[in-house]
């Protein structure tokens, strides 16, 4: 097989095989033309990847030297939609090249922005253009591009910074050899990033296999969805709320992350699922606390225009009992072996017609499972200060604004003995009663297992999940420090989850059959910052993106694997899956996924304060920290008559959180 090496953009991937260039358009976007016109005006991208220079992303449009002495302005927007908010730029002139260079001073890094408008004006006082190229009005056509992430060093350096950029290379003046000399030397540091890939610490007694691998993540794995009431205005009639349940809003991918019996009584009753899956996918989960917490987090709650917010059901969904976890080629499809099977804690409902041909639905009512009870959300996890520091008060245009990394948790109430009681008459109970045992079991079997053996990146504690992550550790080792049991580099990051395929949610895996793997998952390149999240919880927020995330080679699982978890090749849960690199093909796995680090052990200028997600509580490693799983279930669980009371002591804190 040939080798493939692929230079990362944003919006584009280019795949170069020997001499050959494949370009790829990313996110689900069509195919995207670099040259459009309208009323005569061409526009073209000088660069698709921005450098940070003085302070300033300058972007770069050649318009054509008919415009020559002329002046533009530009609107910007993180989404192709008139619902995203939009920057717009100072007019600047075009030059004797035919070229304008835009300053933007408050972008964020490491993101993908779209040229949604262009005007170009005969004179700078002018205030009306005399011509204008108009991107939302067309969606087959669009300019994108991607600013890259800051390095704060001048030069290279032997050991890439995590997430590190590029701003070492300077604009060059727009004549053409300069133009060919910047794109080269552009190309050269991707390349020294990408061939940068340290090798794993190995104890291959340790290692699990493949199968056992995909065995664990489809066990611990749900899909999710949620049936929600939003109460926004109609857009076509702002007298008209909307007050209907949308069903299935977004769907996603959550997993087990710890679970409680009733007082701490194995068997009991009632059973608290503990359920981890990314903030995009929660960001319907309106209201689903208690409004007496509301001082304490008011960032799980909606404003006031959207008080009456509410989940109105939700479906718990898992595979059937003989799922296909084999390999299979990208571009080809599972069968329905790995269809779900959904229940849904309502009657049945003329709203969810529509879904019945692609999906295979049982109304259980009311009394078996509730609906989701917010534990924690990855919002505004840290002291006043240094949230503040976090938010991108320029780019971030909502009327509230926070800072989020793409995690949340949420507990479901379980009917124990009832649930036990029907599935003696209906098989599909019994199935998803089995299937809640299997997640409840993995979990007891990680907790022993982590804490029997030392594991690399594992601190042998009662926590199941990474104790420390990669990029931290790269840092570490470009400051001469090292741990003997802090690995750079894993050699497998396993993704199972249930993206929709041909309009059906299906169970699926990274890593298809005749994946030119690389022995180590990370280079020089993988590492970068979390996007942001729109719409969390409420339809006017906006958070900005802090944290590490990585990329993953052959893991394109498509839209509805969001929330998945990732698990090294010891099996050691590492972070949750919230990327795609896709060109819209829903069966393509070749491309890139990336994922959510659960844990960041030391301070970053541009990623933000050490934060652990699922417990935060050491204030020497966490200082900053204010919020994490842990920390919100031990106060929700000390207020009076609180539904999390009697569900305090879990499976990973036995005494309690």
């Amino acid at each position: 097989m040939i080798k493939k090496k692929t230079i990362l953009t944003t919006g584009l991937n280019i795949v170069a095989v020997t001499s050959v260039a494949t370009f790829v358009v990313s996110c689900g976007s069509p195919a995207e033309n670099l040259t459009s016109k309208e009323n005569n005006l061409n526009v073209s991208l000088v660069s698709k990847e921005l450098s940070l220079v003085d302070g300033n992303y300058n972007l770069e449009l050649n318009v054509g030297s008919e415009n020559i002495g002329k002046y533009l302005d530009v609107e910007l927007r993180s989404q192709p939609t008139e619902s995203s908010p939009s920057t717009i730029s100072t007019k600047a002139k075009v030059s004797s090249e035919g070229i304008a260079s835009i300053p933007f001073s408050h972008l964020d890094e490491g993101a993908t922005y779209y040229v949604t408008k262009v005007n170009i004006y005969n004179d700078e006082n002018d205030t009306k253009p005399s011509l204008s190229r108009d991107y939302l009005s067309n969606n087959l056509e669009q300019l994108q591009f991607r600013t890259l992430e800051n390095q704060s060093a001048t030069t290279p350096s032997p050991s890439p910074t995590p997430g590190g950029g590029d701003n070492h290379l300077q604009t060059p003046n727009f004549n053409q050899a300069d133009i060919i000399a910047h794109i080269k030397k552009l190309t050269e540091e991707k390349e020294r990033k990408a061939n940068y890939r340290p090798a794993s610490k190995e104890n291959k007694s340790l290692q699990i296999t493949e199968q056992d691998a995909y065995k664990k993540l489809e066990n611990r794995s749900f899909a999710i969805g949620f049936n929600s009431i939003d109460y926004v205005k109609d857009p076509n009639d702002g007298d008209k709320i909307n007050t209907s349940v949308v069903p299935f809003e977004p769907t996603g991918t959550g997993w087990l992350l710890d679970y409680a019996w009733k007082n701490g009584i194995r068997d009991s009753d009632e059973l608290m699922l503990y359920i981890a899956t990314n903030a995009h996918v929660y960001a319907r989960a309106f209201n689903a606390m208690d409004e007496k917490y509301k001082i304490k987090f008011p960032e799980y709650f909606t404003q006031d225009e959207q008080k009456q917010a509410k989940i109105d059901s939700f479906s718990l969904a898992i595979p059937k009992q003989n799922a296909n976890l084999n390999a299979i080629a990208s571009g080809t499809s599972y069968g329905t072996e790995n269809s779900l099977i959904y229940f849904l804690n309502t009657q049945k409902n003329s709203v969810f017609d529509l879904d019945k041909a692609n999906k295979e639905l049982h109304f259980v009512g009311k009394d078996l499972f509730s609906n989701p009870r917010t534990v924690f959300v990855a919002l505004n996890i840290f002291d006043n200060d240094d949230n503040n520091k976090l938010i991108d008060q320029y780019n971030n245009q909502a009327n509230r604004k926070l800072i989020g990394k793409d995690f949340a948790v949420f507990g479901i109430k379980v009917q124990y003995k009832k649930l036990m009681e029907k599935a003696t008459s209906d098989n599909n109970l019994k199935l998803l009663l089995e299937h809640i045992k299997k997640a409840m079991s993995s979990i007891d079997n990680d907790i022993d297992k982590f804490k029997k053996n030392q594991y690399y990146n594992h601190d042998q504690n009662d926590v199941p999940y990474l104790s420390f992550d990669y990029p931290s550790a790269w840092a570490d080792k470009n400051k001469g420090k090292e741990d003997p049991n802090v690995s750079l580099n894993i050699e497998r990051a396993y993704i199972l989850g249930f993206p929709t395929v041909s309009n059906r949610q299906m169970l699926w895996r990274n890593y298809p059959l005749g994946s030119n793997i690389p022995q180590d998952v990370f280079n020089g390149a993988s590492f970068f910052k979390g996007l942001p999240i729109d719409k969390p919880l409420d339809q006017n927020t906006k958070a900005s993106g802090f944290g590490f995330n990585a990329y993953v080679d052959y893991s394109s699982l498509y839209f509805g694997a969001s929330g998945s978890l990732v698990i090294n090749e010891y099996g050691l849960p590492i972070g949750i899956y919230s990327t795609v690199r896709s060109n819209g093909d829903d069966k393509n796995i070749n491309n890139q996924g990336g994922f959510t680090f659960l844990v960041q052990v030391r301070d970053d200028n541009e990623k933000g304060p050490a934060h652990n997600l699922i417990d935060g509580t050491d204030k020497v490693k966490f200082p900053k920290q204010e919020k994490s799983y842990r920390q919100n279930l031990k106060w929700l669980s000390e207020q009076d008559n609180s539904e999390f009371k009697d569900f305090a002591k879990t499976a990973i804190f036995k005494s309690g959180a």
